[in-house]
């Protein structure tokens, strides 16, 4: 079996934690992340932030601040030590795959995930992350209405929704909306988020997380809208349809491939037969013992005519297995160029048919798993990773901190 890698938890910056206070008499406990270490002071200390921009300076140690589990890596015997990723690196690449997956469909921005995360922790530098704010907020009040939900137009009028006003829309949205309550109930971290979102143009003030969880809670609310579920609905039926035809086309190709092994095995058996041939032996040189002991004046010419014989019945054997042998070898040759026909026919629609269901997937399939439950996930918009999950290292408590293959 494996070792434990990593089992330890470890602090660092960006790690998400949670701290206890008390608010009206009652211990609550909060949701922050690692913003700084302090390790300069008489005593380590660690600044933690939390999703309204504010934050608290603490030891390391104290006993009112826990770790979330980060999960607990097994590996199998051999099998190379991955790094840890980054503590938001499965937020950051979820809201890139829905960018991805309904780009067309709800008309988001252009860009990849070097383009999202520059937008992330530079908000004033970057088109994407307003353009992406505004489509989400688009759809999300748009499902509402769909719902007969009450959504002032003001919100999402071309002349109040803007790369100045996006802000203050998403802090109305989110907690006044139709959907507020829900909001505060599922969408925590965001809640606390949208306070310091408006205090800065572009939402600078916000910290990369905070608009990781701004941005996930409304591309929950993007799903109620009906065009996603439509398309949703349609991107699953095209990709049972896929599955289907590509298990029919598997069992066709094992079908075939049990069949062109069997044809080799008789060809080679043919080819082996005629060297082999016991009906048509090769031709040996036979010299009678008799004739060899025997003190004739004649001796020798008797055993020159015996090698000629040998000569003419030899030379007409390999010629006629010669004859066989070609033909033998452009019946092989033929049936080689249809065998390699078949299995590049074969690799072919196999990367046909991956390249559809990638194109109407409505998440990434898993690369695979290991004997210890690690997910393995490749993603085409970071292509040099290969990502690990490892298995919550207590049952039930969610997904532990990604570990990274980078190649």
């Amino acid at each position: 079996a494996g070792g434990e890698v990593e089992q330890e938890q470890l602090m660092r910056l960006g790690t998400k934690v949670q701290m206890l206070f008390e608010e009206k008499g009652k211990e609550t406990w909060f949701s922050g992340y690692v913003q700084r270490l302090l390790q300069d002071q008489p005593k380590e200390m660690v600044e933690i932030a939390f999703y309204d921009g504010e934050a608290s300076t603490v030891p390391r140690t104290d006993r009112d601040v826990k770790l979330i589990d980060q999960g607990k890596l097994r590996l199998p015997p051999g099998a190379p030590k991955p790094q840890r990723a980054g503590p938001h690196v499965p937020d950051v690449i979820g809201i890139m795959n829905f960018i991805e997956n309904f780009r067309v469909e709800m008309q988001l921005p252009k860009g990849g995930l070097a383009d999202l995360i520059e937008g992330l922790t530079s908000p004033a530098s970057s088109q994407l992350l307003g353009d992406l704010y505004m489509s989400l907020l688009y759809c999300a009040m748009q499902a509402a209405k769909q719902q007969l939900l009450v959504v002032p137009d003001t919100w999402f009028a071309e002349t109040t929704l803007n790369q100045y006003t996006w802000p203050e829309v998403t802090r109305r949205w989110i907690i006044f909306g139709p959907w507020g309550d829900i909001h505060k109930q599922r969408c925590v971290e965001a809640c606390s988020a949208v306070a310091a979102l408006p205090q800065q143009v572009c939402g600078c003030k916000a910290t990369p997380q905070a608009h990781l969880a701004m941005l996930q809670c409304l591309i929950e609310d993007c799903l109620e809208f009906s065009s996603v579920h439509e398309n949703i609905e349609k991107r699953l039926d095209k990709s049972d349809d896929l599955r289907r035809n590509e298990a029919l086309r598997q069992k066709d190709f094992a079908e075939g491939d049990k069949a062109y092994k069997k044809e080799r095995e008789r060809r080679e058996a043919e080819i082996n037969g005629l060297l082999n041939d016991e009906d048509d032996p090769e031709p040996v040189l036979e010299i009678p013992p008799e004739l060899i002991e025997s003190n004739d004046d004649d001796k020798q010419s008797k055993i020159d005519e015996l090698q000629e014989e040998f000569e003419r019945s030899h030379e007409t054997w390999e010629k006629k297995r010669n004859n066989k042998t070609r033909a033998g070898e452009r019946e092989r040759d033929q049936a080689d160029r249809e065998e390699r026909r078949f299995y590049d026919r074969h690799e072919k629609q196999e990367a046909e048919n991956s390249s559809k269901l990638e194109k109407v997937q409505v998440r990434h399939a898993l690369v695979g798993h290991d004997r210890h439950r690690n997910c393995y996930w490749w993603f085409p918009s970071d292509k040099p990773n290969l990502y690990v999950e490892p298995e919550a290292a207590v049952p039930g408590s969610g997904a532990g901190e990604w570990r990274v293959y980078t190649g």
